[in-house]
């Protein structure tokens, strides 16, 4: 109770302080959202077909089709309830495009929390409005939407009230069950939470054992995703080379996959990396230009130049707060770089077009720390 109480007070105030440029904000949001929503309408096909019929699934014989499915658990769970509560299409998607409002609020006032300056949260705010690639996935009835607010909210408990406050374990939960990536958020969440502690404390047993535990149970977590079957090969997308799936690459090396007998696993990954370094080299430099590089041949020269114009003054924004401006405050500047650096990482293993489930889940931290270059005053740990 006294945990919801000291919730209930910080919302309380947030809703009778709202700015009148806050409120333009809302309508901005508004208006990207009505605009999308007339060009793509809802979106149920594709991926949104298995989240659908899996809800289906579990309303009429308790079960899912497969173990995998585990692992999308809470977007699954949250289409259900919307079901049994009679909700249609319409309205699952008008709640997930809300909870994606909501989080906006939350992803301010993480800026607003570690770069102390309204001005520059409510820039990055702004500009996470207007970034359409981001915004479009509320018409996606995919986990995309869900997942990406599900992380705010996720960073804002974990910032706001720490790593041992019960909200945050309980969203970490549901957002570690939205998708496979999740951990890898997680994961520096646990970096930064372990340096922050070593900052205000000397390094004790208790922390050394805290840590190791965290290492392990991240690692048996990802070995159990790795391995949960189903669909999964991760092997596969690592042997052909493909730097976008079904789209054949040239890499002038072969690699060597003989001995390696359980490549779903951290350790199969290892091996085959280790045996073949020179062709890791080149997939993971080829990858890592499409991973941040973001244009496509078959999307149209405007699309192209959409995304240079946006992404593109970002990276050159987070590169000079990184160096000039967050090196004064370290833990968050581990927190940063350790983020985008899992995700970036993770592009070796997948050869996904990863501009929804790889890329989205860094725009934010990219927001926040290009956006610490309009801070009013020097950020200081």
């Amino acid at each position: 109770m006294a945990e919801f109480k000291k919730y209930k007070q910080f919302w309380g105030k947030q809703v009778r302080d709202i700015p009148v440029y806050h409120l333009l904000l809302i309508v901005l949001w508004i208006v990207i959202q009505v605009i999308l929503f007339l060009k793509f309408g809802i979106v149920t096909d594709g991926e949104a077909e298995k989240y659908l019929s899996e809800s289906d699934l579990l309303i009429t014989e308790q079960k899912l089709s497969s173990n995998q499915f585990i692992l999308y658990g809470s977007y699954i769970i949250y289409v259900t309830f919307c079901k049994l509560l009679g909700f249609s299409v319409f309205g699952i998607y008008i709640l997930q495009t809300l909870f994606s409002g909501i989080s906006l609020i939350v992803f301010y006032h993480i800026c607003k929390g570690q770069l102390k300056n309204t001005l520059s949260a409510t820039l990055a705010v702004c500009l996470l409005i207007v970034c359409i690639p981001y915004q479009s996935w509320n018409n996606h009835l995919y986990t995309e939407s869900f997942f990406l607010s599900l992380q705010l909210t996720f960073l804002f408990f974990y910032f706001k009230y720490g790593i041992k406050n019960l909200g945050t374990w309980l969203i970490l939960l549901l957002f570690l069950f939205s998708r496979p990536t999740a951990i890898l958020s997680i994961t520096a969440v646990l970096i930064h939470a372990a340096y922050s502690h070593c900052l205000m404390q000397k390094i004790t047993t208790r922390l050394i054992l805290l840590t190791s535990i965290s290492i392990l149970c991240i690692f048996l977590l990802i070995n159990s995703f790795l391995s949960i079957g189903g669909s999964y090969d991760f092997k596969k997308p690592f042997v052909e080379g493909n730097v976008i799936c079904y789209i054949p690459s040239e890499i002038s090396i072969q690699p060597d996959t003989s001995g390696i007998t359980n490549p779903n696993t951290l350790q199969g990954i290892g091996k085959l990396i280790i045996k073949n370094p020179g062709f890791f080299a080149q997939l993971f430099l080829k990858r890592s230009s499409s991973y941040f590089g973001l244009t496509r041949d078959h999307f149209s020269k405007r699309h192209n130049l959409l995304l240079i114009g946006f992404f593109y003054p970002l990276y050159l924004m987070a590169a000079i707060a990184l160096v000039f401006v967050l090196r004064t405050n370290k833990p968050l500047m581990i927190f940063i770089l350790s983020f985008i650096s899992l995700f970036w990482g993770s592009v070796l293993l997948t050869c996904d077009d990863w501009l929804n489930r790889f890329f989205m889940p860094i725009v934010p931290i990219l927001l926040l720390t290009s956006a610490s270059l309009f801070a009013k005053r020097e950020i200081s740990h």
